[in-house]
């Protein structure tokens, strides 16, 4: 399972923020389908991938999670589910891609 974005133009991309939903109000933890393990892929034409740019796992906690990037500018991004907290589901609630984080200033 995956999670794909077309950027419309190529950008420069930073992070994915993820903000993913319990699956289960009884078992939370245990029957999560939240992201666990993770590999992070960008194209120029959403054909050809090559190799992961980025691959990690989340923890299982309710918010946004962050996958911070090596700095590169892409048109195409998609987010592999590798395994999960514990169901076999993908549940996100909303995933955004930055281009860089705010700074105080």
């Amino acid at each position: 399972m995956s999670l794909r974005f077309d950027l419309g133009a190529p950008k420069r991309i930073q992070y994915i923020g993820i903000n993913q939903r319990e699956d289960s109000t009884t078992y939370p933890a245990s029957n999560s389908a939240r992201i666990k393990g993770y590999r992070v892929y960008v194209s120029a034409d959403g054909q050809n991938w090559g190799s992961p740019v980025k691959t990690g796992s989340l923890p299982n906690h309710r918010g946004v999670q962050f996958i911070d990037l090596p700095m590169t500018t892409a048109r195409h991004v998609r987010v592999e589910k590798v395994d999960s907290q514990g169901a076999d589901r993908l549940r996100v609630d909303e995933a955004w891609i930055g281009s860089a984080y705010a700074t105080g200033g």
